[in-house]
């Protein structure tokens, strides 16, 4: 049996090291991208049932106000009453670096200052609002998008878009 020579083996390490630097880039870019387009379609998932949330309290709400507590509605923030009387507000802002559709729950009566109860629905870089008539108070209908958050350097914004009638169909 015959041994291999110091260039036989130095011509397998540096073959099998090229093979390895070729490949193994682009494969790793490849996972990359799937873990973002993962990371993409559950910001979808996630922002699409929060439409539907927003479109049913909508539906259920007594009508738009023009302020609850201490937010105002304006182009990104809603402000809706309830058949309960109570106020439900919906808006994006940021928390713990990174921007989320936010819903709050304030009182029947809430005090001038009061924020309410938040909770966070889902990661969303905006939220615009349209309403059919001004004041807002006098809106039957809202049509809003959600802006889906960027996961890639220079991708184009996206944007789903629903309309919903104040109080439900009538």
């Amino acid at each position: 049996m015959r041994g291999h020579s110091l260039v036989e083996t130095l011509l397998c390490v540096t073959l099998t090291g090229l093979i390895l630097g070729a490949i193994l880039p682009p494969v790793g870019q490849a996972i990359r991208a799937r873990r973002v387009l993962a990371k993409q379609a559950s910001d979808l998932d996630a922002l699409s049932a929060s439409a539907d949330r927003l479109r049913g309290a909508l539906r259920r709400a007594k009508g738009v106000v023009a302020r609850a507590g201490a937010h105002r509605t304006s182009a990104s923030v809603l402000a809706l009453v309830r058949l309960d009387g109570r106020h439900e507000v919906y808006r994006v802002e940021r928390h713990l670096g990174a921007s989320w559709l936010v819903r709050y729950e304030l009182p029947a009566r809430p005090a001038a200052q009061a924020r309410g109860v938040r909770a966070l629905l889902a990661r969303a870089d905006g939220l615009a609002l349209r309403c059919d008539a001004l004041p807002v108070q006098r809106a039957r209908a809202v049509a809003f998008d959600l802006i889906l958050p960027r996961r890639l350097e220079g991708a184009r914004q996206r944007r789903l878009s629903t309309r919903a009638r104040v109080g439900g169909p009538r």
